[in-house]
């Protein structure tokens, strides 16, 4: 695997964990009732819930590469079709007039930091956007003879950008004013990432 699959890899996955969403909203909620311990310990249950749907996704396409290749090539297509799909639906967000996320943080009861980490990986386990998104995204970076060792890389990378930002949200829910700054972006975010999905998914169409 050489540098610039892997930053591509990194690049979409990053700003799909930036992507203002449910996993945001959970995460904040979590770091507000169990303080930055709770946040922690809910991205790394979210940072868990992408790995394993990462590890079934490369492993699956990896199988069927094998055994099907032209099955194999239908699915990258689908998956690419399904990346420009979600470039649209980014470019689409970012035109609109900037939205209040729907993050807002509840007042609840406090959560121990292992109730914090099971909500995190029941919130990203029962998000099947993540198991459609990985095997769109990993049909497009596995190969028929990547070592296992670039498999194992490409689901670090996953999980690591996923724990990282939201570790990092959760060690600045402390000063609001950064956390707005970080809402008021959500249009360039969602610009930035719907341009790469569907640039990404235009060049797998065009090879």
């Amino acid at each position: 695997m050489t540098w610039t699959t892997w930053l591509q890899f990194a690049a979409v996955c990053m700003l799909g964990a930036m992507s203002p969403g449910p996993s945001l909203a959970m995460v904040l909620q979590q770091t507000a009732r169990g303080g930055r311990g709770g946040g922690l310990a809910a991205a790394m249950g979210h940072a868990l819930g992408v790995g394993l749907y990462a590890l079934a996704a490369a492993q699956g396409l990896a199988m069927v590469m094998a055994a099907h290749p032209l099955l194999f090539k239908v699915i990258s297509c689908l998956g690419a079709a399904y990346l420009i799909w979600l470039g649209v639906q980014g470019l689409r967000a970012a035109a609109r007039p900037s939205r209040a996320a729907s993050n807002e943080i509840s007042a609840a009861a406090p959560t121990s930091a292992w109730r914090a980490a099971r909500t995190g990986l029941a919130v990203s386990l029962s998000n099947p956007h993540l198991a459609v998104m990985f095997v769109a995204l990993l049909s497009q970076f596995v190969t028929a003879d990547m070592p296992a060792g670039s498999q194992v890389l490409l689901i670090v990378t996953a999980m690591g950008l996923d724990f990282g930002w939201y570790a990092l949200l959760a060690l600045l829910i402390s000063h609001p004013s950064i956390l707005s700054g970080l809402h008021r972006k959500s249009r360039w975010i969602d610009g930035c990432g719907g341009a790469l999905m569907l640039l990404l998914g235009l060049r797998i169409l065009m090879v």
